[in-house]
């Protein structure tokens, strides 16, 4: 499973929140040490800052040794989808946690799961045909990256209205091409560890031509493009 990294926490009593992200079904893993064996409790939620902090959802959750699996839905309209977290005990333990969103190599499945949870599986029989035979067809793409390595990611698509990409433990460059020393053509975009880049066709438009990454590790990239049929 295509389980993609929002960052390592250590929680405190103050909220702390991950970048903004796409995504339903998160993954927490907990890391606990020090002397006091006191017992600890902590807030996760949905949440955002504008002019003050912003929560709802919120759930609470504790110390354990296995993996935590917890499922958020962003109301339509949100623009920013972030997680937030805070400590609620005062033990003087470190408690660090790590949040992983997951990502489905079929777009599709991400909207079926959401609908069998929030409707039931009637639903799924009944909308998702007509969710996806309307305009946009999505496909999605595992790419490996080998050091300092110029890799097509997506060829040139008259048809592209959205691209969704997310990048793993190492900083990707995008760009139009590379020359033979390594040169991009025109760099595109710039992304940081575990980023998540989404562009959709606006008035603007859509760069629809083919796309190139590079990076001087080894990593890993999930791209999903949405065409037009």
């Amino acid at each position: 499973m295509p389980w993609i990294s929002l960052g390592q926490f250590e929680l405190i009593n103050n909220w702390q929140f991950t970048e903004s992200f796409e995504g339903e079904i998160f993954r927490v893993k907990h890391q606990l040490t020090g002397d006091d064996y006191s017992p600890v409790r902590g807030v996760i939620a949905q949440g955002f800052e504008d002019t003050q902090v912003n929560v709802f959802n919120p759930k609470l959750f504790s110390y354990r040794e296995e993996s935590e699996i917890f499922a958020f839905y962003f109301p339509i309209g949100l623009s920013q989808h972030s997680l937030c977290f805070k400590r609620l005990d005062a033990a003087e333990s470190t408690w660090i946690i790590d949040v992983e969103v997951f990502q489905s190599e079929n777009p599709e499945d991400n909207l079926n799961n959401y609908l069998i949870t929030r409707f039931g599986e009637a639903a799924v029989m009944s909308l998702v045909p007509l969710l996806f035979s309307g305009s946009t067809t999505p496909k999605s793409y595992e790419q490996k990256l080998v050091k300092n390595k110029p890799t097509k990611i997506l060829n040139e698509n008259d048809s592209r209205t959205e691209l969704r990409i997310n990048s793993t433990g190492q900083p990707v460059m995008l760009a139009t091409g590379f020359d033979e020393t390594g040169k991009p053509d025109e760099v595109l975009l710039r992304m940081p560890p575990n980023y998540y880049h989404n562009e959709v066709a606006s008035s603007a438009g859509i760069y629809k031509g083919a796309i190139y990454a590079i990076s001087q590790e080894e990593t890993y990239l999930y791209t999903t493009e949405f065409s037009a049929k």
